[in-house]
């Protein structure tokens, strides 16, 4: 969402830049407030686990990303705002649930590497997602020569992508994991790596 939501509210609501700018500190705001509140229901309501977070995250946006496209495909200038909102809330939830789902599945004493490992994927895919985004922009633009139709295949796309992505995380079972993962000796681990 980095690089296309700003140059979509420019080129397809002729937006002013002074607009546009604020498009982060809306999702992020909200990210972060949804990341405060989250971190706070999930330690006070158990039922709240981080499957359910990172599910109610990756659903969050989906809908934003669908807000958008609908915003793109029928020029809808309203949606935008409430689509940043969603965004940021989407991802703060998403943050939390994700990062705690890895962490429930790190292999104990291995939470660091996970957490490298984690953090070079999420680098890797926002990489994808902002080039692959672009490039489907430009494809489009090419092809049909409308920009609220390229945009709207863009976020089509995210939509299809979280959609992959939700089915993926509905596999995901920690009880199994941690049966069936040996548990790891943290003395011995520590020791092999003093040597």
């Amino acid at each position: 969402q980095d690089l296309i939501l700003e140059p979509f509210g420019g080129q397809v609501f002729g937006m002013d830049a002074r607009v546009t700018t604020r498009f982060t500190a809306y999702w992020g705001s909200m990210s972060i407030l949804a990341t405060i509140a989250f971190l706070f229901l999930g330690r006070r309501f158990p039922k709240l686990t981080n499957t359910r977070m990172s599910v109610i995250g990756v659903v969050s946006l989906m809908i934003a990303f669908a807000i958008f496209g609908v915003s793109a495909f029928a020029q809808i200038r309203w949606l935008v705002t409430p689509g940043l909102i969603v965004l940021g809330v989407g991802l703060g939830i998403w943050n939390v649930g994700t990062l705690g789902l890895m962490m429930d599945m790190s292999p104990a004493g291995r939470a660091g590497t996970f957490l490298g490992f984690w953090t070079l994927v999420v680098t890797i895919a926002r990489g994808v997602g902002v080039s692959g985004g672009g490039i489907l922009r430009d494809l489009a633009v090419a092809l049909g020569g409308s920009l609220p139709v390229a945009y709207g295949a863009v976020f089509a796309l995210g939509v299809i992508g979280l959609g992959i992505s939700l089915w993926a995380l509905r596999q995901v079972n920690i009880k199994t994991f941690k049966e069936e993962i040996a548990p790891v000796n943290t003395e011995k681990v520590l020791a092999a790596s003093m040597d």
